[in-house]
């Protein structure tokens, strides 16, 4: 009776710890919400305050390309001090200096001094302190949230970003008629103080720092040491590999919708269509988030990403095709409904897979390999779409009699065959990925639970009570 007390006690105590971690997590990530929608703010605003003044789809571009290139060369560095520091003082650090950032923007624009370049500057600013802050929030909800409920989590996260996408671009076409570019960011920087509010006030049990792993190198490793761990823990696990490529791969597709789908609408239509469509796929991103909250996703996460990634590119073929513009918003509102699932389902593995004092270098390392995909295709998609499709794709354009017959000739044509190209093969490499045995038998191998290196995540102290009351 005396060992049955003990083990009910110690289970108590497991669900106590996992509420209140989950609640803890909650409190931070209601505060995230807020910046988020803040953030969104800017980059709608200052994304067409650019396009409109050049009008050239490759400066549009540009500003997704500064965007992923610290997530490239910061993220890995990020990962390490994660690794190594408080991850709440970590992400005030991040909060405080995209908050500086904007600050220097908003200024120009009051003055009238702003310029194409002060925008790429900020948004370089304002991602490299994106990139030290992602691989911080991410490992500290591994670390509050139980892994059977890290699902929700991520759809929570995912959800709060689908809830930008509706709110921002409407908010910020009201605010830039309003209160002008510099209102509407000066918006944001208060947002920004909502975030911060939420990481100081939130309590975390043992605190924010994460715990050592015991392997080899750790012992006096320097940062390059512990840079490298986060590649080394990927390339022994040919299942986590082969994720990594399958990700990629959806990333260069995805990153050519990123940088052309706004220039491709802003081609022939206003401002104002354009936040409507970014409302509508808002809302799908929302519905998507809200089925992976309240479901958790599918106990087969590889074949949840990959069905959801079938979806994704059949939802790019769509919008590049440009049908009525209720199948067009329709096929938006599927597009960015599929990404939590995308997202979530493999977010959930990778934490699951990695050990807490090595989330940040692992989770940047991914990160970074995704976003220089994402780079590639902003590097590219802009000049190709300008220079090559748009000009064959024109009235009187070489393709103007052939796939101009298909998907129509003039302003923002070109654009939509390159989205139906790479939609093609977003369907292509997931259908590839489903075949493959050794994604396939990803999670039956236990790479997401037990191959994990050095001594396992240490566990709460009423774990350990329990387990020694069974022994």
């Amino acid at each position: 009776m005396q060992r049955l007390g003990v083990w009910l006690a110690g289970l108590r105590a497991v669900r106590l710890d996992g509420r209140h971690g989950m609640a803890t997590f909650s409190v931070i990530w209601l505060g995230q919400v807020v910046s988020m929608v803040g953030s969104g703010l800017t980059e709608f605003g200052l994304g067409v305050w650019v396009f409109q003044r050049t009008g050239a789809a490759t400066d549009y571009a540009l500003i997704a390309l500064c965007i992923s290139l610290p997530q490239v060369l910061v993220a890995p560095l990020a990962g390490t001090i994660v690794d190594r520091a408080d991850r709440r003082r970590v992400m005030l650090l991040a909060d405080c200096g995209a908050a500086l950032s904007t600050l220097v923007v908003a200024a120009l624009a009051w003055g009238g001094q702003l310029q194409t370049w002060h925008v790429y500057a900020t948004v370089l600013a304002t991602s490299t302190c994106a990139a030290l802050q992602y691989p911080a929030y991410a490992a500290l909800m591994a670390r509050l949230v139980p892994t059977r409920h890290l699902g929700r989590a991520n759809g929570m996260v995912e959800m709060a970003w689908s809830g930008s996408l509706i709110v921002a671009p409407l908010l910020a076409a009201a605010l830039i008629s309003w209160v002008s570019l510099p209102g509407l960011l000066l918006v944001d920087l208060a947002t920004f103080g909502v975030g911060v509010a939420t990481l100081m006030l939130a309590r975390i049990p043992g605190g924010a720092r994460p715990e050592p792993v015991q392997a080899a190198s750790h012992h006096r490793a320097g940062l390059m040491a512990e840079l490298r761990e986060g590649w080394g823990f990927i390339a022994e696990r040919p299942g986590l590999r082969g994720l990594l490529v399958f990700s990629t791969l959806v990333s260069l597709s995805a990153g050519t919708f990123n940088a052309l789908f706004a220039p491709m609408i802003l081609s022939t239509e206003s401002a104002s269509v354009l936040g409507g469509l970014a409302s509508a796929g808002g809302c799908g991103m929302l519905a998507g988030g809200l089925l992976l909250t309240a479901w958790g996703g599918p106990r087969r996460r590889l074949l949840g990403a990959c069905g959801a990634s079938i979806l994704l590119g059949l939802a790019m073929v769509t919008i590049g095709w440009h049908p009525t513009w209720i199948v067009l918003a329709l096929a938006v509102g599927l597009y960015f409904g599929t990404l939590p699932f995308v997202n979530g389902c493999e977010q959930t593995i990778w934490q699951a897979a990695t050990p807490d004092g090595l989330q940040g270098r692992v989770l940047s390392v991914r990160r970074a390999v995704e976003h220089g995909a994402a780079m590639l295709a902003y590097l590219a998609a802009g000049p190709l779409a300008d220079r090559v499709l748009e000009p064959l794709l024109a009235s009187s354009g070489t393709l103007a009699s052939s796939v101009g017959v298909w998907i129509g000739t003039g302003p923002g044509r070109g654009i939509g065959l390159l989205l139906v190209v790479m939609g093609l093969l977003a369907v292509a490499t997931a259908l590839a990925a489903v075949r493959s045995r050794r994604l396939r038998s990803l999670e039956d191998a236990g790479e997401t639970s037990a191959s994990r290196v050095g001594s396992p995540v240490p566990q709460p102290e009423c774990v350990v009570q329990l387990n020694a009351s069974l022994s």
